[in-house]
């Protein structure tokens, strides 16, 4: 019984939360141009809206600065990283509802023996099918 009402609330929030992240702004999409295009249609093809001006040069300072940051990159401290056999040990320890959180905006969520895969970007392309 218990497990069916946190199988229906899993889905339900899951549901909500696809809707509200799928739904339109409608004071965004009511502004329309005089040639009844968004504002972020334009002659020269999409521009983000709002407009932001373009950053001001960089200069040779900054260019050399990224690429001696990139060339010594600081050692990662022992006890920092996990191996693969640690990270699946410890994600197999947890047996109850769980958020995992993968990196970027790609979560693992499982609760109620629902496994939910978010951001799944974890290939080449993004597609169904890899």
């Amino acid at each position: 019984m218990m497990s069916t009402v946190k199988f229906r609330m899993s889905i339900t929030l899951a549901l909500v939360i696809l809707v509200a992240c799928s739904s339109n702004s409608s004071e965004y999409s009511k502004k329309i141009t005089s040639d009844n295009k968004p504002q972020h249609h334009t002659n020269k093809g999409y521009q983000n809206y709002p407009f932001v001006e373009t950053a001001a040069p960089k200069g040779i300072f900054f260019y050399m600065r990224r690429a001696c940051g990139s060339l010594f990159v600081p050692d990662v401290p022992d006890g920092h990283e996990l191996t693969e056999l640690e990270s699946l040990q410890l994600l197999n320890s947890v047996s109850s509802d769980r958020v995992t959180w993968l990196g970027h905006a790609g979560f693992l969520i499982t609760t109620s023996g629902v496994t939910i895969l978010t951001d799944p970007f974890l290939s080449k392309r993004a597609s169904p099918v890899s």
